[in-house]
Protein backbone atom coordinates (compact mmCIF):
# COMPACT_ATOMS: atom_id res chain seq x y z
CA UNK A 1 0.00 0.00 0.00
CA UNK A 2 1.40 3.46 -0.67
CA UNK A 3 1.55 6.39 1.16
CA UNK A 4 -1.31 8.54 -0.47
CA UNK A 5 -3.47 4.89 -0.45
CA UNK A 6 -2.54 4.68 3.41
CA UNK A 7 -4.09 8.28 3.70
CA UNK A 8 -0.60 10.51 3.85
CA UNK A 9 -1.10 12.72 1.24
CA UNK A 10 3.06 13.62 1.32
CA UNK A 11 5.12 12.15 -0.87
CA UNK A 12 7.88 9.85 0.11
CA UNK A 13 10.37 11.92 -1.43
CA UNK A 14 9.63 15.08 0.14
CA UNK A 15 9.76 13.33 3.63
CA UNK A 16 12.69 14.72 5.47
CA UNK A 17 16.15 12.68 5.61
CA UNK A 18 17.89 12.66 8.91
CA UNK A 19 21.14 14.32 8.99
CA UNK A 20 24.22 12.93 7.68
CA UNK A 21 27.41 11.84 9.86
CA UNK A 22 30.52 13.82 8.55
CA UNK A 23 33.29 11.33 7.35
CA UNK A 24 36.07 10.38 9.97
CA UNK A 25 38.12 10.31 7.28
CA UNK A 26 38.07 11.47 3.56
CA UNK A 27 37.60 8.65 0.78
CA UNK A 28 39.93 8.63 -2.24
CA UNK A 29 38.16 7.05 -5.40
CA UNK A 30 39.20 3.81 -6.73
CA UNK A 31 38.47 0.73 -8.74
CA UNK A 32 40.94 -1.94 -7.11
CA UNK A 33 39.92 -5.94 -7.88
CA UNK A 34 39.61 -7.62 -4.72
CA UNK A 35 38.88 -11.11 -2.82
CA UNK A 36 36.31 -11.10 0.02
CA UNK A 37 36.08 -13.84 2.75
CA UNK A 38 32.11 -13.49 3.93
CA UNK A 39 32.70 -14.86 7.76
CA UNK A 40 29.15 -16.43 8.23
CA UNK A 41 28.16 -16.44 12.00
CA UNK A 42 26.52 -19.79 12.19
CA UNK A 43 29.44 -21.69 10.71
CA UNK A 44 32.90 -21.45 11.17
CA UNK A 45 33.47 -21.25 7.03
CA UNK A 46 34.30 -18.47 5.37
CA UNK A 47 32.94 -18.35 1.96
CA UNK A 48 35.51 -16.23 -0.81
CA UNK A 49 33.77 -13.83 -3.49
CA UNK A 50 35.87 -11.38 -5.95
CA UNK A 51 34.66 -7.80 -5.29
CA UNK A 52 35.68 -4.88 -6.54
CA UNK A 53 36.66 -1.16 -3.84
CA UNK A 54 34.80 1.69 -5.71
CA UNK A 55 36.37 4.59 -3.05
CA UNK A 56 38.61 3.70 0.02
CA UNK A 57 39.75 5.48 3.24
CA UNK A 58 41.09 4.96 6.64
CA UNK A 59 37.18 4.10 8.00
CA UNK A 60 36.37 2.06 5.69
CA UNK A 61 35.47 1.52 2.06
CA UNK A 62 32.66 1.25 -0.73
CA UNK A 63 33.09 -1.85 -2.28
CA UNK A 64 30.36 -3.83 -4.61
CA UNK A 65 29.76 -7.23 -4.93
CA UNK A 66 27.67 -9.83 -6.57
CA UNK A 67 26.59 -11.32 -3.69
CA UNK A 68 23.63 -10.12 -1.25
CA UNK A 69 24.45 -9.49 2.38
CA UNK A 70 22.78 -7.50 5.37
CA UNK A 71 23.95 -5.19 7.51
CA UNK A 72 26.36 -6.02 10.42
CA UNK A 73 27.95 -9.22 7.96
CA UNK A 74 31.65 -9.64 8.69
CA UNK A 75 34.14 -10.07 6.13
CA UNK A 76 37.95 -10.20 5.39
CA UNK A 77 39.06 -8.17 2.56
CA UNK A 78 42.13 -9.56 0.75
CA UNK A 79 43.86 -6.48 -0.42
CA UNK A 80 46.22 -6.89 -3.48
CA UNK A 81 49.37 -4.57 -2.33
CA UNK A 82 48.64 -3.95 1.23
CA UNK A 83 52.00 -4.39 3.50
CA UNK A 84 51.72 -7.36 6.06
CA UNK A 85 48.77 -9.63 6.09
CA UNK A 86 47.06 -7.92 3.32
CA UNK A 87 43.57 -8.57 5.17
CA UNK A 88 41.30 -5.92 6.40
CA UNK A 89 38.53 -7.03 8.60
CA UNK A 90 35.59 -4.90 8.08
CA UNK A 91 31.99 -4.72 9.12
CA UNK A 92 29.02 -4.18 6.11
CA UNK A 93 26.80 -0.63 7.42
CA UNK A 94 25.01 0.02 4.95
CA UNK A 95 24.01 -1.76 1.33
CA UNK A 96 22.15 -0.27 -2.03
CA UNK A 97 20.12 -4.30 -2.75
CA UNK A 98 16.77 -3.85 -3.05
CA UNK A 99 15.00 -7.10 -2.68
CA UNK A 100 13.61 -7.89 -5.67
CA UNK A 101 15.39 -5.66 -7.60
CA UNK A 102 17.35 -7.74 -10.24
CA UNK A 103 20.23 -8.90 -10.56
CA UNK A 104 22.70 -5.92 -10.71
CA UNK A 105 25.25 -6.25 -7.98
CA UNK A 106 25.04 -4.01 -5.38
CA UNK A 107 27.46 -1.43 -3.62
CA UNK A 108 28.23 -2.01 0.44
CA UNK A 109 29.48 0.92 2.99
CA UNK A 110 32.37 -0.88 4.98
CA UNK A 111 33.71 0.03 8.08
CA UNK A 112 37.22 -1.36 8.92
CA UNK A 113 36.91 -3.48 12.37
CA UNK A 114 40.64 -3.66 12.42
CA UNK A 115 43.11 -0.46 12.25
CA UNK A 116 44.09 0.62 8.56
CA UNK A 117 47.17 2.84 8.85
CA UNK A 118 48.08 5.34 6.18
CA UNK A 119 50.93 3.31 4.70
CA UNK A 120 48.37 0.56 4.30
CA UNK A 121 46.04 3.41 2.04
CA UNK A 122 48.89 4.74 0.42
CA UNK A 123 49.90 1.26 -0.52
CA UNK A 124 46.86 0.14 -1.60
CA UNK A 125 45.72 3.64 -3.84
CA UNK A 126 49.39 3.45 -5.59
CA UNK A 127 48.74 0.31 -7.44
CA UNK A 128 44.93 1.03 -7.53
CA UNK A 129 44.45 1.11 -11.39
CA UNK A 130 43.71 4.50 -12.99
Amino acid sequence: MSRSEAGDPTPASSLPHPPRKPRIAPRAPARIPVEVEIVHAWSLSAQRVPGEIWDVSQSGAKIRLSHILPPHTHLRVILPSAPGSGQVTAEVVWTSAVPGAGRSKPFYGLRWVSFVSQTTLDAILTDAPR
